[in-house]
């Protein structure tokens, strides 16, 4: 066979594959973006039935996120500790499988099974600002920060620093820490909640977090059963919070939290379920 009938061949073979490929991948593309545009529509019709304000324009686009299992939390805060208390940290007598104690000569702190955590302190003062000081040490403790908001501390005299946890860079919603400063600059206390290892987690299920506007029809659906009388929608975030198991295993599952004009409340990504917020 000539060169020039053999090339020909080849490209129309593969002409033939991208066609066969594009057979494939279009029609199921066709069906996603329409049923994306019939959710639209529904949203849109809810928002006007209910006198919701909300332009569709500005919500955030979903990320595919899946619930996940902290794979090793109990090692985790014990390095956590450690940074924090130094390498002399010992485990104390009184932990328990709900709690884990650590001391050492620079303080003291505990780590709840739910993410509780407190801490109390007796260093020296930091060289550099309160909240450079705070940053390095939540990065060594293991904490990624969402954000980190430095406030006066009206009672003690000194500064606060607050720090929101983040995990699959979306915030944890509740995972967050106080660090209080004296006057001297020196940090004396942590208090709040807290999820050692949240950057090394497992996933579980196959389960992925429902969209937005999804999230927002299951709000508008449960309206008079939450006794929202709210006019408009202000914010929407997705993130991750943490739920409860049998096993006590440290979950973190995906939610959206629609912060309105009257109240905050979250969206389950899995099951759908609407809660009000109890940290708004």
């Amino acid at each position: 066979m000539p060169v020039s009938k053999l090339k020909n061949l080849i490209l129309l073979i593969l002409a033939l594959a991208a066609a066969f490929l594009l057979l494939l991948v279009v029609p199921p593309r066709l069906a996603q973006r329409q049923e994306r545009q019939e959710v639209y529509d529904r949203l849109q019709t809810l928002l006007a039935e209910n006198g919701v304000e909300l332009t569709l324009d500005a919500l955030p686009v979903s990320r595919g996120l899946c619930v996940l299992e902290l794979a090793d939390a109990q090692s985790a805060a014990s390095t956590a500790a450690g940074a924090l208390l130094g390498q002399t940290v010992l485990l104390e007598e009184d932990s328990t499988r709900y709690t884990q104690n650590f001391t050492s000569a620079a303080g003291r702190c505990t780590f709840g099974a739910s993410g509780s955590f407190e801490a109390v302190l007796t260093g020296e003062a930091a060289s550099g600002s309160p909240e450079a000081q705070a940053k390095e040490l939540l990065r060594k403790m293991g904490f990624s920060c969402a954000e980190l908001t430095v406030l006066a501390d009206a009672d003690g005299g000194g500064t606060l620093v607050h720090a929101v946890q983040q995990t699959q860079d979306v915030p944890v919603f509740g995972g967050g820490l106080t660090l209080r400063y004296d006057e001297a600059g020196a940090l004396r206390e942590i208090t709040g909640t807290f999820y050692p290892g949240a950057d090394d987690t497992l996933r579980v299920g196959d389960d992925v977090c429902i969209s937005c506007a999804d999230a927002v029809i299951a709000l508008l659906a449960r309206r008079d059963t939450l006794g929202w009388v709210g006019g408009s929608i202000t914010a929407i975030r997705q993130g991750y919070r943490h739920a409860d198991t049998a096993s006590g295993a440290v979950r973190l599952t995906p939610v959206w939290r629609i912060d309105t004009d009257v109240g905050s409340f979250y969206v389950g990504g899995i099951d759908r379920t609407v809660t009000a917020c109890e940290d708004a």
